[in-house]
């Protein structure tokens, strides 16, 4: 994945949602969310960065995309060589039959629609408890900005189905796991703009893998400097994206929003 391949999918991404939106009567606030989610070169400049980190661990293959949410990461994988599963849960069935949560529903079933027009080598599907796929199916799972949704007692039984259907030696790949020391968790939660209920320590998820039986291969921190508000950020970003490499250089790096966890399965 180069600069040029992410932005030419970026946009065939962002057109999908926007001819979604075109037109439709009431509020779609999980899809005006995803239409807002690429406008950030900050955050486009973190999922390169992941992009090229999987490639360097799973060359090509089969790979899963656990907690797809809108797809946009499974579409980014496939346009980099690999055939893409992708998969989530139904909210509507499993967190709540209330209007945001149908709507919410309705507009990702339809987005994937079109997603899977435009990308032959994907295809998305629900799931509930056990993963709809055959044991040691997949060279890699991507999980981007998952685990924080899952209950904390739900992740072993989560890690045990990944671990099924992942290959021997194949590669789970954690990104966007938010901390307990984020200074941007602190600042959204005392300024009320939207934070996490959840948060990791450093060690946590490392300890929960290695006991679900996965290998840590590399662990390292992400965002060091805020994504958004994207209207100041987008304007600083050759200054930002400098700031943010320095930073995880140093010290600061300790105060950094996200976790980033490679590790391979064992069996």
């Amino acid at each position: 994945m180069n600069r040029e391949k992410l932005q030419s999918t970026t946009s065939i991404f962002t057109e999908s949602v926007r001819k979604l939106l075109f037109g439709s009567e009431g509020e779609h606030i999980w899809l005006n969310g995803i239409a807002k989610m690429v406008l950030s070169k900050m955050n486009l400049e973190i999922i390169l960065e992941d992009m090229i980190l999987f490639k360097k661990y799973i060359k090509s293959g089969d790979v899963l995309d656990f907690g797809t949410g809108s797809g946009y990461i499974a579409v980014l994988l496939e346009n980099d060589g690999f055939k893409v599963n992708a998969v989530d849960v139904d909210n509507y069935d499993e967190y709540g039959k209330n209007d945001y949560n149908r709507l919410m529903t309705q507009d990702q079933k339809k987005l994937w629609g079109k997603l899977t027009d435009g990308f032959k080598n994907l295809m998305f599907s629900y799931y509930k408890d056990i993963l709809p796929y055959k044991d040691n199916s997949f060279d890699g799972v991507c999980a981007y900005a998952v685990f924080e949704h899952i209950p904390t007692s739900k992740i072993p039984n989560v890690l045990e189905e990944i671990r099924r259907v992942l290959k021997p030696g194949g590669v789970l790949f954690i990104s966007r796991l938010p901390r307990n020391l984020a200074l941007s968790e602190y600042l959204a939660k005392i300024f009320k703009l939207g934070c996490h209920e959840k948060l990791f320590r450093d060690d946590e998820m490392s300890h929960i893998l290695t006991k679900s039986e996965f290998k840590i291969i590399e662990k390292s921190y992400e965002e060091a400097i805020p994504a958004y508000p994207e209207s100041i950020t987008n304007r600083l970003f050759p200054f930002l994206r400098i700031l943010n490499k320095l930073f995880l250089k140093t010290p600061l790096k300790y105060f950094s929003h996200h976790l980033r966890i490679v590790s391979k399965v064992i069996k």
